[in-house]
Parts: structure tokens; sequence; C-alpha cells
């Protein structure tokens, strides 16, 4: 019998109409081989396959091969929890059992042996989105503090992602400067702010919003930012944790 999935087939000897079969104590035959595959659950099954669903559309079909598997089985933990306390504003249990089986099948296939292997190499950094105002209130200012905190972040050995860096995706230009020595050099410019005009505010929440989704973390800077609220929105509801104070995040992500 041959299984397919998302990127992976199996072939599993003797399952089937070729199955291998025993008599039972009433006189019957009944299936040798150690799998029931015509035992599992249809409605549980299809509740997976719609939670599936839903995640293909968001983040893509293969986006869950880069979790590792004890990520899924914290995810699964918190819908779970959330569930025994009576929480009804999501499909709790469908979710869990939909990580718990991203989890299993990372190990089974192996790929979570090569998920800590690469992030042993890398120290274990954790991935963080800095989150923030860009264009509300002062420009400069607002980029100019995601930046610092980029810095900090990385020094600390983490592996930050920021956003506000989209405002230099306009045409650059160059040109020259002449210094108060009456040296010069030449500058690429980048006006902040121009935005290419075939994007939309939504084209950028959908690019942000699947960096969220494979953060370990978001770290929210101060002010106010529509985008920002709804990337941090975005990352409760997936279970990702989210820091306002650069102390308390890095005392998570170090784990001192």
């Amino acid at each position: 019998m041959a299984v397919t999935g998302y990127n992976a087939s199996l072939t599993i000897e003797g399952v089937g109409k070729d199955a291998p079969t025993t008599t039972n104590e009433h006189g019957g035959k009944q299936s040798d081989s150690p799998y029931r595959a015509d035992l599992l659950p249809a409605h549980a099954l299809l509740a997976i396959a719609a939670v599936m669903k839903g995640g293909a559309d968001k983040y893509g079909a293969d986006n869950w091969h880069k979790i590792p598997a004890e990520e899924n089985v914290n995810h699964a933990l918190v819908h779970l929890l959330a569930r025994r306390a009576g929480d009804t504003s999501d499909d709790h249990l469908e979710h869990a059992a939909t990580r718990i089986l991203f989890a299993l099948d990372q190990v089974r296939s192996g790929r979570d042996a090569k998920l800590r292997a690469a992030s042993a190499e890398n120290g274990g950094a954790k991935r963080i989105y800095i989150a923030g105002p860009i264009t509300k209130g002062d420009l400069v200012d607002n980029i100019n503090q995601a930046s610092q905190a980029f810095e900090r972040l990385t020094l600390a050995g983490l592996n930050p992602f920021c956003p506000h860096w989209s405002c230099f995706s306009g045409p650059a230009t160059r040109e020259v400067i002449t210094t108060d020595d009456g040296g010069q050099y030449t500058a690429v410019v980048a006006p902040a702010g121009a935005q290419p005009t075939s994007l939309t505010h939504a084209d950028w929440l959908r690019v942000d919003l699947a960096y969220v989704a494979v953060c370990d973390a978001v770290f929210r800077l101060p002010g106010e930012s529509k985008g920002a609220d709804q990337e941090t929105a975005f990352a409760r509801e997936n279970g990702i944790p989210v820091f306002e104070d650069q102390a308390e995040l890095m005392r998570w992500a170090l784990g001192a």
C-alpha cells in the first residue's frame, strides 16, 4: 500500500488486500498487519485537513516543515490549556491535534533532527521580529529606533528581522555630497517612505506576517502603529510571545 502526503511518499508492505491475515478465536479472519489505517478517525482527520488548508492559504503548503517538533508541541499545549480553561475563541482541539501531527511527522521523517542540528550550528539563536511604527509619527526617528534595536539584538547573538527598512524600497539615486572642508563623495540616496505605487499596505502586511509566522518572538517598539498592532495580534493568536521590554526579551531568548 502506498501512502502519499505532501512532499513524502511511503510504501507500507502487506497493507490492504495483500495484508496477511490470521484466524481469531471466533473463526473469523483479521489482518495481521502492524497497521490499521482503516481505523483512523475520519472526522478528526478531516478537521486536521481543514486546519492545514487554512495554514497553507496563509503561510504556504510547506511552511510547517520549517517548524521544530518541540515548538509544535509547545503550540499544542497552549491550545490544550486554553480549551481546558474554557476558552471558545478558537478551535483549540483541532489546532492542538494538527500541531501534534506535525511534531510526530517531523520526528519520524528525520527532519526535526536536521532542524535541531542547523539551530545548534547557529547557537540556537532565536529569530526576533521587530514591530513598531514606521510612517506614523517621525519617520526618521522610527527607522533609527528600529535600526538600533536590530543592532543591539544582533550583537547579543540573536537573529532579528527589521521590516522598517522597507521604507527604502523606492528607486535609489546618486547624489554628490560636498563636505565642509571641500571634499566630495558620492552617496546612494533612497527617499524614505517612497514605496513603489504597485504595492499597497495590504501587500506589505502580507509579507510582514509571513515573517512573523516563522519568528520565535516579536519585539514591540514604542509608538502608535496600526501595522505593528496587527503583527503583535497575529503573533499572540499563533502562540508567538510578544515582548515590549528588551531586558525581558533577552532573558527569555538567552535563558538567563
